[in-house]
């Protein structure tokens, strides 16, 4: 039987219900919908996250990290999809770095995010970028990065970067941008957003570069990172000092319990570098890719996991530019904010409050930022240009972000769409 000339007799017979037949077409719609269902609640998973695997040909969950990782599609209009080498994407274990999305036409092209939380508030943003000779070139591109309209830092010192910043946005979207300098072609393996306490890494009128972030004692080769760290902050292991053990009663858990708003993760606290000396004591000297002598701050995580100590001590960096007291409780998390700092090194001093301290320092984690300008500030046009994107993104691609782009406000398509997006 030629059941193709008869599409309804597999459904419909005179012995079946309304009811069943509503139901099977109801089974059939939710079928046809599960996939995309199933992708809205993989994304709900991670609220506050947007997280792009860039030149990625479908979205996916990193079953390793819990993240999931949405395709360019809606954050950019500009652009070509590229795979890295097939020499290095079987060694690579990354996911979202076998792929990168290139940009051989334009000056500057961006990618647009518009978080959940809108403008005035806190994010972090991280643009990571794997070159792995996608071109066959064997040459890396030097291009420059942007956030909104304002210069972040220049890429192109290494095969593989990841540039990691806090930021206040301005307006309820935020812009991404790489700059054809005309040493090669743009690229972008991973871009990610997280929204942040407002509370946390006061920022003022700049925006705060991450220059690293470490989890003090533990092995260099181990990183922490989401789903333990509740903000996806990467803290690399460091053990370069004496390390500290752990008392018997101490856990990750009672201290995330007792964490501070910063919840630097119990597992990272868990770990500390102490001295065998009186004293803690560190040097760095930044490289090149920032402007010396520099503006830093830095954020010292502290936490007592040796039960029945009194150790109080005294952080200081640069001498005298900022120095700070601490005294510790069992199995309470402090932060230290330093004030900022200036000068082409830093160093860092952890020393005993006084000669008859019983216990040399610890520290537990710290964190130092760059802190990066702001100097210029949208301008109505740049408002202008960003808002046709946004009107026309996804069903036309019509607009790279440049100042010379020109739209045609006759046009009656282009005015219907504007009216309809400024009225609703």
């Amino acid at each position: 039987m030629d059941i193709g000339k008869r599409p309804f007799s597999v459904f419909w017979t005179p012995k079946m219900g309304r009811s069943m037949l509503l139901l099977l077409w109801c089974a059939s719609i939710a079928s046809s919908l599960a996939p995309g269902l199933k992708l809205l609640a993989l994304a709900q998973q991670n609220p506050g996250f947007i997280s792009i695997d860039c030149g990625a040909p479908n979205p996916y969950t990193d079953v390793n990290i819990k993240i999931y990782y949405e395709t360019d599609n809606g954050f950019t209009d500009s652009g070509e999809n590229k795979q890295i080498s097939t020499e290095y994407i079987y060694k690579n274990y990354i996911q979202f770095a076998k792929t990168l999305r290139s940009f051989p036409h334009g000056t500057r092209n961006c990618y647009t995010l518009k978080p959940d939380r809108g403008k005035n508030s806190l994010y972090l943003i991280k643009a990571t970028f794997w070159y792995g000779d996608y071109d066959g070139k064997k040459e890396v591109p030097m291009f420059d990065l942007y956030i909104d309209v304002n210069y972040w830092t220049t890429i192109g010192d290494t095969d593989n970067m990841a540039e990691e910043i806090m930021y206040v946005s301005q307006a309820d979207y935020i812009q991404v941008c790489v700059v054809n300098m005309g040493r090669g072609i743009p690229f972008i393996s991973a871009l990610e957003l997280r929204v942040l306490n407002n509370s946390i890494y006061g920022i003022g009128s700049g925006f705060l570069r991450n220059v690293w972030r470490r989890d003090m004692g533990a092995s260099p080769e181990s990183f922490t990172r989401y789903p333990l760290d509740a903000y996806d902050r990467i803290w690399w292991g460091y053990d370069n000092f004496s390390q500290l053990p752990p008392s018997t009663g101490a856990s990750a858990t009672s201290l995330s319990n007792n964490n501070d708003a910063y919840e630097v993760p119990g597992e990272v606290l868990m770990t500390a570098a102490t001295s065998r000396y009186s004293s803690l004591s560190y040097s760095w000297t930044p490289r090149k890719s920032y402007v010396l002598p520099g503006n830093w701050i830095l954020y010292f995580h502290f936490a007592e996991i040796e039960s029945g100590q009194q150790r109080e001590f005294t952080v200081s960096i640069n001498g005298n530019q900022f120095t700070k007291s601490v005294t510790l409780e069992y199995l309470k998390p402090v932060t230290v904010v330093s004030t900022p700092v200036t000068g082409s090194q830093i160093n860092i001093l952890i020393s005993p409050t006084s000669n008859e301290s019983p216990s040399p320092p610890i520290l537990n984690a710290i964190e130092v930022y760059y802190i990066g300008g702001l100097p210029n500030v949208q301008t109505a046009e740049d408002d202008g240009i960003s808002l046709l994107r946004r009107v026309f993104l996804v069903p036309i691609r019509m607009l790279s972000y440049q100042k010379s782009s020109k739209v045609d406000m006759n046009n009656e398509m282009v005015k219907k769409r504007l009216i309809t997006y400024l009225i609703t």
